[in-house]
């Protein structure tokens, strides 16, 4: 048997980060629970931009800021009686400042999901972190009549699904670009102005189901800090090979059984991985002058309060397949 033990931990010297230029300082706060945060009631064209006729005018810049590990292990175990395997368990973290999303400067610089303003250096969680991961096959080989050899292999990966971060729906602080805030996650119905006392009941029934909610009210969000539920996928495959002599070489002709998903093959309900149905629940509508305070309501679809927050695959890609494989190989 072989042990592998890695650990790998990474710095930012000179990271990129995206900043406008040409933006103008918030002229007012909105409120959620004890903090203020900035707010463009200056969002005019005429007030929101510090240089006229010019609008947005974003940069590269350098930051320090961010750093992460990965750490693995691996066992490998030899053949024994036909059998062979190995199996791994890796971890990752990281945290940077830009996230790095968008075709230009411009368009990183809007889509970056932030608590308080797009021109900060805030830290958020890297979208490929993989707190947990799972590897491992198992395999028996057996070698009969001479020219023949079968064997069979099972296949799982698992892991900790993808990451996701819990945001507004609609531009809260009125800084132009919608559907980037970070939520923040309040724990009592005083904290927020809803349009009907229904919108609050059905948001604190949604919070108390949902695994990242339910853990983090009273704070914000975390960019990509919530993660859709363990994703696992156990395949299938079947060779069987045959040794063909030919002159004074042995060929080999091959046929391959894949089974993808083979858990859903066994039970219709098994190996389905779900996805969440929505990371923004909190519509924002607008802000009360007289409080300071956010004016919100809960997400419907089809004319129905969300109530859970995880769904089984919509598409065939998550359900069960065949694939047939026949090859000829010359030695």
């Amino acid at each position: 048997m072989t042990l592998t033990i890695e650990g790998v931990y990474s710095s930012d010297i000179n990271s990129v980060r995206f900043e406008n230029i040409n933006l103008a300082p918030a002229a007012s706060t909105y409120k959620v629970d004890n903090y203020e945060l900035p707010y463009w009631s200056n969002s005019t064209t005429a007030t929101k931009y510090i240089t006229q006729p010019y609008t947005d005018v974003v940069i590269m810049r350098n930051t320090k800021k961010g750093q992460g590990y990965s750490l693995s292990a691996s066992l490998d175990l030899p053949r024994i009686a036909g059998f062979s395997g190995m199996i791994a368990y890796s971890r990752s973290w990281s945290e940077e400042v830009s996230g790095k999303s968008g075709s230009d400067p411009f368009s990183a610089w809007q889509y970056r999901q932030i608590t308080r303003e797009l021109n900060s250096e805030e830290l958020g969680l890297s979208y490929n972190n993989t707190p947990h991961r799972v590897v491992g096959t198992l395999s028996y080989t057996i070698d009969y009549a001479k020219y023949f050899a079968s064997s069979i292999s099972f296949i799982y990966n698992g892991y900790l699904g993808d990451a996701y971060s819990y945001i507004y729906s609609g531009d809260a602080n009125k800084d132009g670009t919608s559907s980037h805030e970070l939520m923040y996650i309040p724990k009592s119905a005083d904290e927020f102005l809803w349009n009907s006392p229904e919108d609050a009941t059905a948001y604190f029934a949604f919070a108390a189901q949902d695994p990242y909610l339910k853990k983090h009210a009273g704070e914000f969000a975390l960019r990509n800090g919530a993660y859709n539920p363990w994703n696992s996928r156990l395949d299938m495959r079947f060779m069987q090979n045959i040794s063909l002599k030919t002159g004074e070489q042995t060929n080999s002709l091959q046929f391959t059984v894949d089974v993808i998903n083979l858990m859903n093959l066994l039970n219709s309900s098994w190996g389905l991985n779900q996805s969440y149905v929505t990371n923004s629940p909190l519509i924002i509508s607008g802000r009360d002058d007289a409080t300071g305070m956010m004016e919100v309501s809960m997400r419907k679809i089809g004319g129905e309060y969300v109530t859970k927050s995880f769904q089984d695959p919509s598409t065939v890609a998550g359900t069960w397949g065949i694939q047939l494989g026949l090859r000829y190989l010359f030695n």
